[in-house]
């Protein structure tokens, strides 16, 4: 997010976090010993009819922090698919389209230009499936609105290069990079700051972010045309009443597990997580009652991944030297 969309959602989230802190009585700066919302695992309020899952619990993990100092505006958290313990982020816009590899501790690994991509809005990073098997892919959502009309939106996707943990911090290329463009059914322009590959289908899916009404939940089916502007799908509405009694319109990230078994969906305030069962699509989970999980209070959270294995996730602020936060599940 960029100029007075900046201003105004830092107001918003000023506002949100101080609301916070009072109810906490706490000191909105400090980060307290235990995430919010304890150790999660609880069913989050809902007006769907279906059953309450079974909700896993989670508690705080490992703490890490970035250190890259160009990467300050963390708006993106993939885990690696192809290289244990590797994980990529991305600054929000501004700046130059490149990715940013680290170790879980967020030691740099090296940074990672993607060839022929531009950076408008790149809001958040997700690791799919694609046209090879067996190789995994990076997706890069240049889906942001910029408090601007956009006629289309694009996704970027390049083959997962090979990076090890004791590698040096140096700048490197991705080739073969692919853009796909895309664009709303009705062609208004609308916010997202989350992108979410499908490993089961391959379908790319959007959640919008609005301060005043629900998100909406939209996909671009596989397999993608990069030679024309492809359509996305509006799917249905999301529910996500955060825990200040707000919409919980403000979704900043989102993330499938790799074996497509859970999706996480996160605002500033509060982060939602779905059991897939198999055979089940995204929009069927997501129809469920979803489980409200742990969150550390962070100055601008836009990011939230799962772990490689998806049983754990991980989360990232805006922010020179941002904390990279850990959940891991309890057996």
């Amino acid at each position: 997010m960029v100029g007075s969309r900046r201003s105004v959602l830092g107001f918003v989230i000023v506002a949100l976090v101080a609301s916070s802190a009072l109810v906490c009585g706490k000191d909105k700066h400090r980060v307290p010993a235990q995430p919010q919302g304890g150790a999660g695992g609880t069913p989050a309020p809902s007006s769907s009819a279906a059953s309450a899952p079974r909700c896993p619990t989670f508690e705080p993990g490992p703490v890490g922090t970035i250190t890259a100092k160009a990467l300050d505006e963390a708006s993106g958290l993939a885990a690696s698919r192809r290289n244990r313990g590797v994980f990529w982020s991305h600054n929000d816009s501004g700046g130059t389209p490149e990715l940013f590899a680290m170790t879980e501790s967020g030691s740099p690994l090296g940074t990672y230009l993607l060839e022929h991509a531009k950076l408008e809005d790149w809001e958040d990073i997700a690791i799919g499936p694609g046209p090879r098997s067996r190789k995994w892919y990076l997706y890069v959502g240049d889906i942001g609105a910029n408090n601007a009309k956009r006629e289309h939106l694009v996704v970027y996707r390049a083959e997962e290069p090979r990076v090890r943990l004791d590698q040096k911090d140096k700048r490197r290329e991705i080739e073969g990079t692919v853009a796909f463009r895309l664009r709303y059914p009705d062609r208004r322009s609308r916010d997202s700051e989350t992108l979410m590959v499908d490993p089961v289908t391959a379908d790319l899916y959007l959640v919008t972010k609005s301060l005043l009404s629900n998100p909406e939940l939209y996909v671009a089916r596989a397999p993608l045309d990069e030679k024309k502007t492809n359509v996305l799908e509006r799917v249905m509405e999301l529910k996500l009443e955060d825990s200040m009694g707000l919409t919980g319109g403000l979704v900043t990230a989102g993330d499938i597990a790799a074996d497509g078994s859970a999706v996480l969906i996160r605002t500033y305030m509060d982060a939602r997580y779905w059991p897939r069962a198999s055979g089940r699509s995204v929009a069927e989970a997501l129809q469920n009652v979803p489980c409200t999980v742990p969150l550390h209070r962070e100055p601008q959270g836009e990011a939230i991944a799962f772990s490689a294995d998806g049983r754990d996730y991980l989360t990232v602020s805006e922010g020179r030297r941002p904390r990279l936060y850990s959940f891991v599940r309890n057996p």
